[in-house]
């Protein structure tokens, strides 16, 4: 696993920023829901390439309020940030 420069604490900030999007569950998208592998494994697979998981950073930190409610808990949570590029795009 890769640690991520210094320009990739930006992506950090906006991922915490993130909010739930709205979306019509479908077949294909409960395939990835129901998922008990790898995500790296499948994505890399459906990419048809070689992942790479490059580590952007990790610790406890304050869960968004859409996360708290996920979880139901008031407490901070544990978050690792990830970029997971396949063949050099970066998927997730």
């Amino acid at each position: 696993m890769n640690i991520a420069s210094a320009d990739d604490q930006r992506d950090i900030a906006q991922m915490q920023n993130a909010q739930t999007a709205d979306y019509q569950e479908t077949a294909e998208l409960r395939r990835w829901f129901g998922l008990t592998e790898s995500m790296t494994v499948a994505v890399a697979h459906h990419c048809r390439g070689k992942a790479l998981v490059t580590l952007l950073g990790e610790g406890t930190e304050a869960a968004n309020h859409w996360e708290r409610g996920v979880l139901n808990s008031p407490h901070n949570v544990y978050a690792r940030h990830i970029s997971l590029a396949v063949d050099g795009v970066p998927r997730l």
